[in-house]
């Protein structure tokens, strides 16, 4: 488990400094209220990246796919909980064990409140990002206007590759026009 634990709190971690744009987990932090539906608010690209971090390396040990059944059912459950809109004041086993208290935190606005592991904090307190104030954070989701429609959202990670590909070729088309009127001037 400890594991999973630092692949899933690096594979956060590197994924939220990135562009939200640029990677499909962004849609995940795009719920602006959280609630227990938000758990499952994906990407379809994400959710397989992230169910072949978790269950894939469990399966290659020869883990039962029964064992895996359980444990992928254990973690939507779990998803669920730690997503919800409730504050469950657990004292200091919250530095054991994950809480909505603290995974609100990472879907903060600012990308890199932390809390980015999920099933326990611990990772977070031996990487430094573990972080529990004493009140919610002032607003969910990320900061550029997302369109919130079920094709929006999936299209969402692609659209700015989309876009910068586009303003580079628009780019290079007018520095070559640009080339081409100052030969013919000076030619």
């Amino acid at each position: 488990m400890s594991f999973l634990g630092t692949r899933i709190q690096a594979r956060h971690s590197t994924r939220q400094a990135g562009d939200t744009r640029q990677n499909t987990h962004a849609v995940h932090h795009t719920a602006e209220h959280l609630d227990w539906l938000a758990a499952h608010r994906e990407h379809p690209v994400d959710s397989l990246y992230t169910t072949a971090l978790v269950n894939l390396p469990l399966f290659l040990t020869g883990i039962p796919i029964s064992t895996l059944a359980y444990f992928a059912a254990f973690r939507g459950l779990w998803a669920i909980f730690i997503h919800s809109n409730v504050r469950l004041p657990i004292g200091p086993i919250r530095l054991l064990i994950g809480a909505p208290e603290l995974h609100h935190w990472h879907h903060d606005r600012d990308r890199f409140a932390g809390n980015y592991a999920n099933l326990s904090p611990i990772m977070d307190l031996i990487f430094g990002t573990y972080r529990c104030p004493d009140h919610e954070p002032s607003s969910f989701g990320i900061e550029e206007p997302v369109q919130q429609s079920y094709i929006g959202l999936l299209w969402y990670p692609f659209r700015r590759r989309l876009t910068d590909r586009c303003s580079a070729t628009q780019k290079n088309g007018t520095e070559n026009r640009l080339n081409q009127l100052t030969e013919q001037r000076s030619g």
